[in-house]
């Protein structure tokens, strides 16, 4: 996989049921869910496509604050080197890393002028 390409997008709602059901309505997505330990994850498809997608619940105390928004993540081959490229360039780390068992490390950034991303490195089996 080419370096900096999106990999997935995430959608953060209070209410994830009506979430799914509006992209449903709208786009005729379908959703399944990822078993994550503490919480299944939802994930959306384009029919029967693989998900591009999930859907994070901001209604936990740990997500208070958090507004209803989309958030992007781009591929990276390493993390590190490229959380060091993104401090010298002005922008800051706002979670993580994180490890993701069977999907690789994650990292939630802004940029130098605030603008929230997110860079994912896949796990060796995925790469």
């Amino acid at each position: 996989m080419d370096n900096n390409v999106t990999t997935w997008f995430e959608l953060y709602s209070p209410n994830p049921n009506s979430a799914k059901d509006f992209y449903a309505k709208v786009f005729g997505w379908s959703t399944t869910e990822m078993d994550m330990g503490d919480f299944m994850y939802p994930m959306m498809a384009n029919g029967d496509k693989p998900a591009h997608c999930g859907v994070m619940n901001t209604s936990s105390p740990e997500m208070e604050g958090v507004p209803p928004h989309w958030l992007i993540y781009f591929h990276t081959p390493d993390m590190a080197a490229s959380l060091e490229k993104v401090n010298a360039a002005g922008g800051n780390v706002m979670h993580g890393p994180m490890d993701i068992p069977g999907v690789g490390k994650i990292t939630i950034l802004a940029d130098n002028t605030g603008a929230v991303f997110a860079l994912h490195e896949p796990a060796a089996e995925l790469q």
